[in-house]
């Protein structure tokens, strides 16, 4: 298990202090299957002024145990790690959650932890996944962005079918600053890549130019399901640019989009 960071977010671990990772015990069963660190960011809102205080994030990488005789004990380990993480920050974990989770449905009662996208193939340990989230009030990012594909496993096993193991969930005071999630092409694995777009400026802005409407055509891009394609995808192209997306660029960058 390893973070590797960029140097935003090095500069982030610096500002923290560079404190001792969290991790389980290097000599207990789980060793090796945990380590979280905390991130402190600079304020600023969307017109780059700087704002009082500090957005703390806890970072972790998470290996969920395959065993179903360990899984449930785990999960309480895993609380009593998060339980070390400093307040106030919000949690971000990158987890292999060895489970599959489902898809949220009508009849869900996980409307508040898991999204209407996915894999509709929830098993036993999936169950056991979405309680102990439900318990942490984490959202499994994956499951509400739409995407042509969610799989990140193939199962070795017959019928050999898709999965979704690998995924990010994050505490519900960090998902209004996710902006998309998605499976991408990582280093070749048995298991694929998966990237999460976060916002780190405050939602509230104020002091702009408004935004006009211009030569773009939003009727268009509403009623025409190509032109909104594609306006979608430009949108998704010129955020993937920034890792670190402000509101004034992401606003931006939907002006440009529909260009």
């Amino acid at each position: 298990m390893a973070i590797i960071l960029s140097p935003s977010y090095r500069n982030a671990y610096d500002r923290a202090g560079t404190q001792k990772p969290i991790c389980t015990d290097p000599k207990g069963k789980y060793s090796g299957r945990f380590i979280g660190i905390t991130l402190n960011f600079p304020k600023f809102d969307s017109n780059g002024k700087k704002v009082k205080g500090d957005f703390k994030i806890f970072l972790a990488s998470v290996y969920n145990p395959y065993e179903e005789e360990l899984y449930q004990d785990f999960n309480t380990v895993l609380t009593s790690l998060l339980n070390q993480a400093p307040s106030p920050a919000v949690c971000i974990l990158g987890q292999d959650i060895n489970a599959n989770v489902g898809i949220r449905n009508d009849s869900s009662n996980w409307g508040a932890t898991l999204g209407p996208h996915g894999l509709d193939n929830r098993n036993e340990k999936g169950k056991w996944a979405l309680q102990w989230l439900a318990s942490q009030e984490m959202k499994i990012c994956n499951s509400f962005f739409e995407h042509k594909s969610y799989t990140t496993h193939v199962s070795h096993l017959p019928p050999n079918l898709p999965q979704m193991l690998d995924i990010f969930t994050v505490s519900k005071e960090c998902f209004p600053k996710v902006r998309n999630c998605r499976v991408f092409e990582g280093i070749p694995s048995d298991h694929g890549a998966v990237a999460l777009n976060l916002s780190l400026t405050a939602i509230k802005h104020s002091g702009e130019s408004k935004v006009t409407n211009g030569v773009i055509d939003w009727e268009k891009i509403q009623n025409d399901s190509e032109t909104r394609a594609k306006y979608y995808t430009r949108c998704w192209e010129l955020n993937s640019e920034f890792e670190i997306l402000t509101y004034s660029q992401h606003m931006k960058n939907i002006m440009r989009a529909g260009t």
